[in-house]
């Protein structure tokens, strides 16, 4: 169980992703009508970003982030392994792992 931060971490991964291992419970404060309204709305005035965050389950970007999670997103590439550089010399041949012995 945990309150919405920012747009990172494993909360936020683990609710935008399709893993159907986890339960997903969306229960934001409307959703319980024992709690005074006062007192949101008091939290409200104190702090919205956190109200938001807090009594609403929003994960809010801060406002001092140049690029969004969403921009990086439409950047990742799905269809390659990002993970794969080809080799800048075909020709090269590569080191061997271990010198070998000299002997003098």
């Amino acid at each position: 169980m945990s309150t919405p931060r920012r747009q990172v971490g494993f909360f936020f991964n683990i609710w935008h992703s399709p893993d159907k291992r986890w339960t997903k419970i969306f229960s934001p404060v409307t959703d319980c009508p024992e709690i005074d309204p006062d007192y949101l709305e008091m939290q409200k005035a104190a702090d919205p970003i956190r109200y938001r965050q807090d009594f609403l389950c929003e994960f809010i970007q801060p406002a001092d982030r140049l690029v969004t999670m969403e921009m990086i997103n439409r950047m990742m590439r799905t269809d390659i392994d990002q993970w794969y550089f080809p080799p800048l010399f075909h020709d090269h041949v590569p080191a061997p792992k271990k010198p070998p012995d000299v002997k003098k």
